[in-house]
């Protein structure tokens, strides 16, 4: 089914496709004319533009590292000159971030109505949230530290007797702070999910949720 969407995409819009890749491999992932490389950005040929994009879309604010981190598909440099191109073009404004461990703060980028939107995000509730190790926050391993002070990581492949925490360890989210791991599990013939281990972060004072 994706294999004849695929074919579809290129038969409709061969041409497009033919000549962006006779114009350079700037809009392609490190120029590869595959297939499964191509698609369509606002209605023109390219990869580039929807990678970064997408990536600034789930993560809000980003260095163009984090950007190129995102998908793994675009190279540094490649995510850094679309940054340089979008700020020019008023698409992006350069800001800098603090860091939770108290390092110079990093530039990195955002979409100028951010503010305006966080203005209208409702209160972020007082209940505590297990997070998905892949959720955006959490998937940039060095990000989360950066910005949360908070050190992650699956042990899964870890042996048992090394581990540090357990097989598969949740964040867990109170308002907007990680204030625990958690390890559970879900038996769904009981429709029971069990906590097997809590483990509250060190200097981190929880709140009424």
């Amino acid at each position: 089914e994706a294999f004849h969407a695929m074919a579809e995409l290129y038969t409709q819009h061969g041409a497009a496709f033919a000549e962006r890749l006779a114009a350079g491999p700037q809009t392609l992932v490190h120029g590869d004319p595959h297939l499964g490389q191509l698609c369509l950005d606002g209605g023109t040929v390219g990869f580039l533009d929807w990678a970064c994009k997408s990536a600034l879309d789930r993560l809000g604010i980003a260095t163009s590292g984090e950007l190129s981190a995102f998908w793994s598909s675009v190279r540094p440099d490649e995510a850094g000159v679309w940054c340089r191109n979008e700020v020019a073009a008023g698409r992006l404004q350069e800001v800098f971030v603090e860091s939770a461990d108290g390092a110079a703060p990093r530039k990195a980028f955002v979409r100028p109505d951010l503010r305006a939107g966080l203005s209208t995000l409702p209160e972020a509730p007082g209940r505590l949230r297990a997070l998905s190790p892949f959720d955006p926050v959490i998937r940039d391993r060095k990000r989360l530290g950066r910005l949360f002070g908070f050190d992650y990581r699956i042990e899964v492949f870890v042996p048992e007797a090394l581990r540090r925490y357990g097989y598969y360890v949740f964040p867990v989210l109170e308002g907007d702070r990680i204030v625990a791991r958690v390890d559970m599990k879900a038996f769904r013939d009981a429709d029971v999910l069990r906590v097997r281990a809590l483990w509250p972060e060190v200097g981190v004072r929880w709140g009424k949720g």
